[in-house]
């Protein structure tokens, strides 16, 4: 695990994902199978990225980073009501977590419901007013939703 993080932590991905499976190989823990899964994510290898975040979840179903790995990767694979389910989770789990809301706002806009992308946008930028691209999705969206010019 620790030669996996350190290699994550240099940006070198996919060899810190071998690390992360062996680690999961000698011991199971839901930790090396997220951080598998993340980490196969980042070298864009999304079956097995699918693959690790699901045994994460498997092994710990309040895992909410894991539940937004499977969302991140289904919206990559353009299915956003899969990707919707999966930010449910993720955000009962843990309503408050940083992006969660902007990537629930991406899978709608994604499954063309613009008026509940823009609620999920404002409700990330009013947890997290830093959120430029929130903010940024929500300028965007005010024109096209009736009403959707309320403050966020």
């Amino acid at each position: 695990m620790n030669y996996g993080s350190a290699l994550s932590a240099r940006n070198r991905f996919e060899e810190a994902a071998q690390q992360f499976v062996e680690s999961y190989n000698l011991k199971a823990s839901w930790q090396a199978a997220n951080y598998a899964g993340y980490s196969y994510q980042q070298s864009r290898e999304l079956s097995r990225s699918e693959h690790w975040f699901t045994v994460a979840v498997q092994e710990n179903r309040a895992l909410a980073s894991a539940w937004l790995g499977l969302a991140q990767i289904r919206l990559e694979q353009h299915h956003p009501d899969e990707a919707i389910g999966f930010l449910e989770r993720a955000l009962a789990i843990q309503p408050d977590a940083d992006g969660y809301n902007y990537a629930l706002g991406l899978a709608l806009e994604q499954a063309a419901r613009p008026k509940d992308a823009l609620e999920a946008y404002k409700m990330e930028l009013r947890l997290h007013p830093y959120q430029t691209g929130a903010r940024s999705a929500i300028e965007r969206l005010q024109n096209m939703v009736p009403g959707g010019r309320a403050k966020p």
